[in-house]
C-alpha cells in the first residue's frame, strides 16, 4: 500500500532533496511519501513528468501519484472527489500557490478512488481543524484487500460447536432452544367488565458448554466474528488515555482466534484504516496489527465521529466474504467539532451488524452515542467514568459477542377475538407501530447465552356476554411464538408456541387470590417503567422536571408489591443518588436506562450498580482475563 501526504507545514531544518532548498517556503506545499521522505510537491510533479516514478532517496515506487497525474494530463477524469471524502463536510480546501497543479490533482483524485481506495483525507482550514497541517492520503489500486473468510474452516467449527452444545445439554440429538413463557398480571378478570391489564413474554437463552472447563477449548468454541474497532485519537486522548486504549485494543487482539477478522479504524477530524482492512487474526497477523496499534495511533487533532463511522460502515459493506457475526465498537472521549446527525449514515449499516458505543470521560455526547447505538441494531451504550474502566468496558462487550446464541429474533403475539395489545413498555422495535392491535411482533437483533428478556405490554380485556363464562377455568386468549436464526449454524429455528390464559368468571371476590398482582411481572414492570422514565428525564432540558420524574418513579416502586425484591431495592438505591450537575445526571442515566431497557450488562459506575445482575458468565469470564 502506498500512502502520500500533502502538508502545509514541515520541519524548517529539512530540505527538499530534489531542489536542495528549504522545505518550508511561502506558497510551496510539502509532499510526504509512505517511506516518510518529504519533498516540494511541485518538484515531485516535475520528476514524475520526466518519467521518474520513484522516491529520489530510497527508490520506493510512487505509482499512485504518477497514475493520478497521468490521468489528469489525459483529461480522462470528469468526476469530483466530493463523494469520496471521509472528513467533516463543512471544511474548505487550503489555498495553494500552484492552483493549476492543485486543481488538476484534485479533479483526478476520484479516479484513484475508483480503484478501491480505503482512505482519503481532505485538507482543512485552521478554523475547522486543530491540526497544524492538513493532508491527503492516496491509496493505489494494489492496496491490500480484506483477508478472505475460510468458509470450510468456519463450517467445521460450526459442527464442533453444535456437538459441544448438544453434549453440554445432555442431548446428542437436538440443540437446546431459547425458551418462552407467558404471564398475565392477574389470574382472572370478571367477564361482565372491560379492563386493561399487563401481560409479559419472557425469553431465556440456554447456557453454553457447562461441562467444559478447559480455558483453551472455551476460547476456541465461539462463533467467528468480523469486528471493527472505531477509536478516537483526537488530542484530548493524549497521555494515559491513549496508552490504556492501546492496551485494550491489544487485549481484543489477544481474544480473537484465527477465524475471526479484525479491523481498526482511528479518527480525529479524519479517519484512518490502521489495519488495512479486515484481517484474520492468525498469529502472524496479530503481530502486524499490534505493530499498527503501537506505531500508527497517536493522539492529535479535533474530533469528527462521522469520519470513523463512515469508514467502518464502508468496510462492512464492501466485504466479499463474511463471518457469521459482525459488530462495531465505537469509543470517543469528546464531541464533534460541529454538530452532526448520523441517522442517515447509520441506516447504511448492513443488517445484523451491532454497534456498541463507549463514551469516555465527562465531555462526550451521551445523547448522540446512545442514539448511534440504538440505530446500530440495538447496540449498547457505556459511560466510562474512569481511565482504568476502559478495559473492563470492552471486555464486557467482547464476552457478550463471543457467547451469542441467537440472531434476528422475531417474537409474535396473537390475541383472539376482541383481546388487543394497547401499549408496550420496551425499548425493542415492534410492528405494527399503531396500537391497539390483536397482533404484534417484537424484533431483537441478538440474544447471548444465559441472557433473559422480558417484554412487558398492556392488554385490553373485553367484556363478555354473561352466558359465555361462569366458572374459574382458565381460557386461552392468545399465544406467542418465536422464530430466530441460530448464530452458529445459521439455521432458522422455531420454538413451540405458548398460550396466554386467564379465567373469566361472572363475578370475583375482591379478596380472591386470582386478583393478586403477579410478583414476577411486577418486578419487570418496575424495571421497564424505570427505563422509560429515565429516558424522559434525560431528554428534557428542565433539570427540575427530570428530578420530579425520577421521584415519581421512586414512589411508584416503593408502593409496588415487589418493592422488597433485590432488583427493586437496587433500582431505588440508584435512583436516590443526587448528582452534582445535570450533565453528570444525563450521562449516567443514559447508561442506566439503556441497560435496564435492554436487560443487558455493560460497565456501570459506582452510582448505578443495579444493572450488574444482567452480567452473564461469559462476560465475567472475559472480564477476568484482564487481570
Amino acid at each position: 500500500m502506498t500512502e502520500a501526504n500533502i502538508s502545509q507545514t514541515s520541519n524548517p531544518s529539512d530540505e527538499c532533496s530534489i531542489c536542495l532548498s528549504s522545505l518550508t517556503q511561502q506558497g510551496l506545499d510539502v509532499f510526504t511519501t509512505a517511506c516518510q521522505h518529504q519533498f516540494h510537491f511541485q518538484c515531485l510533479v516535475k520528476n514524475i513528468q520526466a518519467k521518474n516514478n520513484e522516491c529520489p532517496l530510497c527508490r520506493t515506487r510512487l505509482d499512485s501519484l504518477a497514475d493520478v497525474l497521468n490521468a489528469t494530463s489525459n483529461n480522462t477524469v470528469q468526476q469530483t472527489i466530493t463523494q469520496n471524502i471521509i472528513s467533516p463536510p463543512t471544511t474548505t480546501p487550503v489555498p495553494v500557490n500552484n492552483a493549476g497543479i492543485w486543481n488538476t490533482l484534485t479533479r483526478s483524485l476520484s479516479s484513484a478512488f475508483s480503484w478501491g481506495n480505503r482512505n482519503f483525507r481532505r485538507p482543512t482550514s485552521a478554523a475547522s481543524n486543530n491540526n497544524s497541517s492538513s493532508s491527503i492520503n492516496i491509496f493505489n489500486k494494489k492496496s491490500s484487500p480484506d483477508d478472505r473468510v475460510d468458509e470450510q474452516a468456519v463450517r467445521a467449527l460450526a459442527d464442533r460447536i453444535r456437538t459441544a452444545r448438544q453434549q453440554s445439554a445432555g442431548n446428542h440429538q437436538e440443540m437446546p432452544l431459547v425458551t418462552l413463557t407467558t404471564t398475565m398480571e392477574f389470574g382472572a378478570q370478571e367477564s361482565t367488565k372491560e379492563s386493561n391489564i399487563y401481560g409479559m413474554v419472557s425469553l431465556k437463552a440456554p447456557s453454553l458448554f457447562s461441562n467444559i472447563t478447559n480455558e483453551k477449548e472455551l476460547d476456541e468454541l465461539h462463533v467467528p466474528i468480523d469486528l471493527i474497532c472505531v477509536v478516537d485519537q483526537s488530542g484530548s486522548m493524549g497521555g494515559q488515555k491513549i496508552s490504556l486504549l492501546k492496551d485494550t485494543l491489544n487485549y481484543i487482539v489477544d481474544q480473537l482466534t484465527a477465524l475471526d477478522r479484525l479491523a481498526i479504524v482511528s479518527f480525529d477530524t479524519n479517519a484512518y484504516d490502521r489495519s488495512d482492512g479486515l484481517k484474520l487474526m492468525t498469529t502472524q497477523k496479530k503481530e502486524v496489527v499490534r505493530g499498527a496499534i503501537r506505531e500508527r495511533i497517536h493522539a492529535s487533532g479535533g474530533t469528527y465521529i462521522g469520519s470513523g463511522l463512515q469508514m467502518a460502515i464502508d468496510l462492512f459493506r464492501n466485504r466479499q466474504t463474511t463471518n457469521p457475526l459482525g459488530a462495531m465498537l465505537l469509543l470517543t472521549d469528546g464531541q464533534d467539532n460541529q454538530s452532526h446527525d448520523y441517522s442517515r449514515l447509520m441506516k447504511s449499516l448492513p443488517d445484523g451488524i451491532v454497534c456498541h458505543t463507549f463514551g469516555y470521560g465527562s465531555d462526550h455526547n451521551a445523547a448522540l452515542l446512545s442514539q448511534i447505538a440504538e440505530q446500530g441494531y440495538g447496540g449498547t451504550f457505556t459511560y466510562i467514568d474512569r481511565m482504568d474502566a476502559i478495559g473492563p468496558s470492552f471486555a464486557a462487550a467482547i464476552g457478550g459477542l463471543f457467547t451469542c446464541i441467537a440472531k434476528n429474533l422475531r417474537i409474535k403475539l396473537e390475541f383472539e377475538n376482541d383481546y388487543q395489545i394497547t401499549h408496550t413498555h420496551t425499548t425493542y422495535d415492534y410492528e405494527p407501530k399503531h396500537l391497539p392491535s390483536r397482533q404484534i411482533t417484537f424484533k431483537m437483533t441478538d440474544l447471548n447465552a444465559d441472557e433473559s428478556r422480558n417484554l412487558v405490554f398492556q392488554v385490553k380485556i373485553p367484556k363478555l356476554q354473561s352466558s359465555e363464562s361462569d366458572d374459574l377455568d382458565e381460557h386461552t386468549i392468545g399465544h406467542v411464538s418465536l422464530e430466530y436464526t441460530d448464530a452458529n449454524t445459521d439455521q432458522t429455528l422455531h420454538t413451540p408456541s405458548v398460550s396466554f390464559t386467564i379465567a373469566r368468571p361472572n363475578q370475583l371476590d375482591p379478596q380472591s387470590s386470582l386478583l393478586q398482582v403477579n410478583y414476577a411481572l411486577d418486578i419487570q414492570r418496575n424495571r421497564a417503567e424505570t427505563s422509560e422514565v429515565l429516558k424522559q428525564a434525560v431528554d428534557t432540558t428542565d433539570y427540575e422536571r427530570a428530578n420530579e420524574l425520577v421521584k415519581g418513579q421512586l414512589d411508584k416502586i416503593r408502593a409496588s408489591v415487589s418493592a422488597q425484591d433485590p432488583l427493586c431495592q437496587e433500582l431505588i438505591r440508584d435512583l436516590e443518588y443526587k448528582y452534582s450537575s445535570q450533565h453528570e445526571f444525563k450521562t449516567t442515566m443514559t447508561n442506566m436506562y439503556m441497560q435496564h431497557g435492554q436487560e443487558r450488562a455493560t460497565y456501570s459506575t459506582c452510582t448505578t450498580m443495579s444493572a450488574a445482575r444482567y452480567m452473564t458468565s461469559g462476560q465475567e469470564r472475559y472480564r477476568k482475563k484482564l487481570f
